[in-house]
C-alpha cells in the first residue's frame, strides 16, 4: 500500500522546518517502531512541508502496509488534532486531514496498462540531493535518480540490493531533458546546510515499452518514497505530471 496523508495546518511553516515535524511524528508513533525506523537504510516513509491554496500543508507518505498502520493511522486519528514545536515555542492546530491510498498492485497495473505517458514534468518541491562518492550531488542526473529509486524499491519490498546495471543504463539512455528550470537551494540540518535543488525538468522517454514502464513505475513510486537523501526529514519531495 502507498498512502499520502495531508495535514492542513493553521500556522505558517516552511520546508526547512520539516525536520522539527519528524520529531513530532516520532512522538506520536509506537516507540519500538520508531527505533526500527532509525535502523533502516531506506525508510518506508517521507515527509514534506509545502503550501496549497494559501495554507501550510504537512504531507506524510508511506510505501508499505506496515508503515501505513504504524505512521499514517496514528496521525489520521481524531485524537491527533494539535502539536507543539518546542524549539520555536509554536503551538500548531490541524485544520483538516486528507488521505489518499493505492495498492502497489494497482500502481503496477496503472503504469503498465493505462498511463502510458512518455512526456512529463519532474518537479522538485523541496530541496533534492544525492550522496555520491562522499559528496553531495544536487544537479539533476538521471543515473543517480533511477539508481536511488531502484535501490529504495528493492530494499523496501524485497529486502535486498540487486545488480541492475544493464537496466539502469537502458533507462538512462531512454531519457532526455527537453527543458530545465531549476536552482540550488540549501536545506538546514543540525547546524549544516545541505546543497539541493528545486524547480522543474521537462523530460521525454523513448525506447522499449518495458523500459518506459519501469521508468514510470519508479517515478510514481518516488512521489511516495521521496527522491534522494533525507526524505524522512523533508528533502526530496517530487511531483510527476504527464504532459501532452
Amino acid at each position: 500500500m502507498l498512502a499520502r496523508l495531508k495535514l492542513i495546518l493553521d500556522s505558517q511553516l516552511e520546508y526547512y522546518q520539516s525536520s522539527n515535524l519528524q520529531g513530532v511524528l516520532m512522538q506520536n508513533i509506537d516507540t519500538d517502531y520508531a527505533e526500527y525506523l532509525h535502523n533502516q537504510r531506506f525508510n518506508p516513509y517521507s515527509i514534506a512541508v509545502g503550501h496549497e491554496d494559501g495554507n501550510t500543508v504537512w504531507t506524510i507518505t508511506t510505501v508499505t502496509k506496515e508503515a501505513y498502520q504504524q505512521i499514517i493511522e496514528p496521525l489520521k486519528s481524531d485524537s491527533f488534532r494539535e502539536f507543539d514545536i518546542h524549539k520555536h515555542q509554536l503551538h500548531v492546530r490541524i485544520i483538516d486531514k486528507k488521505l489518499t491510498a493505492v495498492s502497489r498492485e494497482a500502481l503496477l497495473q496503472s503504469v503498465s496498462r493505462h498511463e502510458k505517458w512518455n512526456h512529463f514534468s519532474l518537479h522538485y518541491e523541496t530541496p533534492t540531493s544525492f550522496k555520491s562518492n562522499g559528496r553531495y550531488v544536487f544537479m539533476p542526473d538521471f543515473r543517480l535518480i533511477y539508481q536511488n529509486l531502484m535501490n529504495k524499491y528493492n530494499y523496501i519490498y524485497f529486502g535486498r540490493k540487486e545488480d541492475n546495471t544493464e537496466l539502469l543504463e537502458q533507462m538512462v539512455k531512454a531519457t532526455y531533458v527537453t527543458q530545465c528550470d531549476i536552482h540550488s537551494e540549501r536545506f538546514p540540518l543540525e547546524g549544516k546546510k545541505i546543497a539541493g535543488c528545486v524547480g522543474s525538468l521537462e523530460v521525454r522517454i523513448s525506447g522499449d515499452e518495458k523500459i518506459q514502464q519501469m521508468i514510470r513505475l519508479l517515478l510514481v513510486f518516488g512521489e511516495y518514497s521521496g527522491l534522494g537523501i533525507k526524505c524522512s526529514i523533508g528533502m526530496g519531495k517530487i511531483k510527476i505530471k504527464a504532459l501532452d
